[in-house]
């Protein structure tokens, strides 16, 4: 009965999250059609009230199959590390930025720019310029789209300064984007240190201490042209972080459904999350959804609430999220706003934190959400951990080694087996453990010398 219930809202959330990606598998007229068909077969979709009344939003702890068994959803087509030909770093000649880097929180920054949906013959808009910070170092960790359309734009501009990133963008029916890290110096001397990010179609700046826990998105035009930002703090040896997106529609008076991809805070795919929001007969706002990692193991159950903005257009969202002992492992925030790309519906874009390290499991509020220390068990970094965290490198693209008997899967997935020997290996973060253990505690992963 219980997955009975579940059914009707599971495959409107299905048919929303295609929605979602449908811009990602071309720029012609056919994903036009094919993203209005979907909408329009959400139209007599229904919503069990039951599910916003009950604890857990009548959801289970099950695995479940790879992207909940949507094959639309078993790919990111957006962001990719950066190609060849990319201009380099600058080079780190006095070790300073190496140096803060390991002792001081760096922010990440993910700028989208242009139109949130596939709009086939808008009118073309150049977005080119940089982003700046005085006072800090910049990486490139990725790039959001970036077509190439010639040999002038969409193409990331050679590197004189270490705190400048600068680019030809020029969007014609969708968007380009692009994945920072933000390190804090603190040989600078600046007083105040400011992130400015400026284009030939929209410009805006603000204290860097302002950037960290930033969701925003700035109307650039009436033609749907925006700036989105999302952005978080995250200290050296902390717990893994990332970003959320996706999509979300109003099914009737009570609410609706909303999912997206988790990725890593290097932009990499890692997993999905799905679930259901509305209001309860009392008027509490609510949200459930669950999330799994790629290969549908299950990762945690969320719940939280959500909150429109004063003027009505768009809102917030914050949510704890428990493992199968009901334990709180981590939290998630961020803002939704409306589209006129889903009827009643739009976009959302957050963050997730885990909590695995012993300093912020006793916190009342971490990243802004109450945490109930109560509800906090005894932190137990986990191999997939090293997954979620891992920067440098996709998972599956490493060579097979054993180590430990935990094995990376193909699908970036970890098991552990230790009558395993020479299966698929895992990543270089687990050479190096303190950056997805607590550097207090043991860690559970010993290094095998390369092959």
């Amino acid at each position: 009965m219980k997955h009975r219930r579940q059914r009707h809202w599971i495959i409107a959330l299905f048919a929303l999250i295609a929605l979602a990606f449908a811009a990602c598998v071309g720029t012609d007229d056919s994903t036009t059609t094919k993203t209005t068909s979907v909408d329009d077969g959400l139209s007599n979709l229904g919503l069990n009230e039951n599910a916003l009344a009950s604890d857990d939003g009548m959801l289970n702890t099950d695995d479940e199959q790879p992207s909940f068994g949507d094959k639309r959803l078993e790919g990111s087509c957006k962001e990719q590390p950066k190609p060849e030909g990319a201009p380099d770093e600058i080079v780190d000649k006095d070790g300073d930025v190496q140096q803060a880097e390991n002792e001081r929180p760096s922010i990440y920054v993910r700028l989208i720019w242009g139109k949130l949906r596939l709009t086939p013959g808008a009118e073309k808009i150049d977005f080119s310029g940089s982003v700046s910070v005085n006072g800090a170092a910049i990486k490139v960790k990725r790039l959001i789209r970036f077509e190439h359309h010639n040999d002038l734009y969409d193409r990331l501009l050679r590197r004189d300064n270490r705190s400048v990133v600068a680019w030809n963008s020029l969007i014609f029916s969708h968007n380009d984007g692009i994945l920072l890290k933000v390190i804090d110096l603190p040989s600078s001397t600046d007083a105040v240190k400011t992130f400015k990010f400026e284009t030939k179609a929209y410009s805006f700046s603000l204290p860097l201490a302002e950037l960290k826990g930033l969701h925003k998105i700035f109307r650039v035009d009436d033609k749907g042209n925006v700036v989105a930002i999302s952005a978080f703090e995250h200290r050296p040896f902390g717990c893994p972080k990332g970003f959320l997106e996706g999509g979300w529609k109003r099914l009737n008076e009570k609410g609706g459904v909303f999912g997206g991809p988790v990725e890593a805070r290097s932009g990499r795919l890692i997993g999905h999350m799905r679930g259901i929001w509305g209001v309860r007969p009392d008027g509490e706002r609510v949200a459930f959804a669950k999330i799994v990692a790629l290969n549908g193991r299950f990762r945690g159950l969320v719940k939280g609430t959500w909150m429109p903005d004063e003027d009505g257009i768009g809102g917030t969202f914050k949510a704890r999220v428990f493992n199968r002992d009901k334990l709180v492992v981590g939290v998630l925030h961020g803002n939704y706003r409306p589209s006129t790309a889903i009827d009643d519906g739009g976009f959302y874009k957050g963050v997730w934190s885990k909590i695995c390290d012993g300093p912020q499991c006793p916190q009342q509020v971490v990243d802004g959400v109450d945490v109930d220390a109560s509800t906090c068990g005894e932190p137990k970094p986990q191999p997939e951990d090293a997954c979620e965290d891992n920067e440098t490198t996709d998972c599956p693209e490493i060579a097979p080694k054993p180590i430990a008997g935990f094995c990376c899967n193909a699908d970036s997935t970890v098991t552990q087996d230790d009558s395993t020997v020479g299966c698929q290996q895992t990543f270089p973060a687990l050479e190096d453990a303190q950056h997805v253990c607590h550097p207090d505690q043991p860690s559970p992963f010993q290094s095998q010398p390369q092959q």
